[in-house]
């Protein structure tokens, strides 16, 4: 039922407040429901594994709209997920429904409220991590791009130091735009993200400091690691495990990048 009454509300907020675009997230909804096989408990209601899905797609839809082009890579990014996630036949429905909301004017600040009062924190952080993937998936992070995704991990309830932190996963020491002040400019749109980890994006995804004592530096890469491990979204089904173990990896990484540079074995 609850993935009915999301519909809804999320055709609401993407129509205007018109009752039709609340029929069509209706019916939408309907949908979900028929064919939904995973649910999660959330301290605010139910969430299945397609509620989330939905979510996923209108934040994509919202963070590709956001710079004034639609690129192949994007859409390519968004229907490999899917296929992965669901199969091919539902990846191809969920790619006609993007189609769809890329013409939509998405109500960005309703939509993440929604999904704040109904979702988990760590799924939040889920899709978030979903939305800079999709972001840097032409290799090129437009400051739009950035300041989108920003502003939902604000109207989602995100944590600074977790927004940070997972941004610090894709764009290793080259990026320092700052979204709070909306600064767009620089060369060409975007920054290109680098390859490997620096030590500085290392400290940021454990989201602790280089004066940190090597005992704080174990206390937080265990905190980061119970936080980000896969069994967190295990509830959405096996699909998603896959996606979470990335973020999980990230700090991995990330504490062994600090332990190299101060000579901890």
């Amino acid at each position: 039922m609850f993935g009915k009454i999301f519909g809804a509300i999320l055709g609401w907020v993407l129509s205007g407040g018109r009752l039709g675009g609340a029929v069509i997230g209706f019916i939408i909804g309907a949908i979900l429901d028929r064919s939904a096989r995973v649910q999660v408990r959330t301290s605010t209601g139910r969430t299945t594994a397609e509620d989330f899905s939905a979510s996923l797609l209108l934040l994509s839809a919202a963070v590709m709209k956001s710079d004034g082009k639609i690129m192949k890579s994007e859409l390519d990014y968004v229907r490999r997920f899917y296929t992965e996630q669901f199969g091919l036949e539902y990846a191809q429905k969920q790619m006609l429904e993007l189609r769809e909301l890329l013409k939509q004017d998405i109500r960005l600040r309703e939509v993440c409220q929604e999904i704040q009062s109904h979702m988990d924190y760590h799924l939040r952080l889920q899709l978030l991590h979903y939305l800079f993937g999709l972001a840097k998936s032409d290799d090129n992070m437009s400051n739009q791009e950035m300041d989108t995704i920003y502003q939902i991990s604000q109207f989602m309830g995100i944590n600074f130091k977790d927004y940070e932190s997972l941004k610090a996963m894709f764009m290793f020491g080259n990026y320092s735009g700052s979204y709070s002040s909306g600064d767009s400019s620089s060369a060409g749109g975007g920054r290109q993200r680098s390859s490997g980890m620096d030590l500085a994006s290392a400290y940021t995804i454990l989201e602790t400091e280089s004066s940190a004592t090597d005992d704080e530096l174990k206390k937080a890469y265990r905190k980061m690691a119970i936080k980000y491990h896969p069994d967190k979204v295990a509830s959405l089904g096996e699909a998603h495990v896959k996606s979470a173990t990335e973020k999980f990896q990230k700090v991995q990484q990330a504490y062994d990048t600090v332990c190299a540079s101060r000579g901890i074995k």
